[in-house]
């Protein structure tokens, strides 16, 4: 038998993703970090990631250049998604993941920015799911 966990990530705003910046968030108010590992959330169990959805909500939504949104297991990057879209707010999804952790690993979102951007977007607010499945022992 299986259980399904989530955990929730969050970042504040954003006020400027230049071209080719890449940002890491966690679960803080704070704008999203550059440096892996200042905001990251602990997997509360040991399981399969299976899906992730993630928001980005911006004051200036910025043209339609490709932002990928990944989801960092420790230092190994998984893609949640590559999105060319002028959505308000954008949405990364992906329902086939197969992400390994284990309980206390770090967990992040990874964004990297296009490496040219027309128009950026500014003032970003970010919030996104994820979803472990883990085996109930004992059943």
């Amino acid at each position: 038998m299986y259980a399904l966990h989530t955990v929730s990530f969050l970042a504040g705003n954003w006020a400027s993703p230049a071209a080719t910046h890449v940002r890491y968030v966690g679960l803080s108010t704070s704008a999203p970090n550059a440096m892996l590992g200042n905001y990251i959330v602990k997997a509360p169990v040991g399981g399969v990631v299976r899906a992730a959805y993630v928001t980005a909500k911006a004051g200036t939504v910025g043209t339609a250049e490709a932002w990928t949104c990944a989801l960092m297991v420790v230092s190994t990057a998984y893609t949640i998604q590559s999105l060319e879209s002028t959505d308000d707010p954008r949405v990364w999804s992906n329902a086939n993941l197969a992400a390994p952790v284990h309980k206390g690993d770090a967990l992040c979102l990874r964004f990297t920015c296009p490496a040219t951007w027309a128009t950026p977007a500014a003032n970003v607010e970010v919030s996104g799911i994820i979803a472990i499945r883990s085996l109930v022992r004992g059943t």
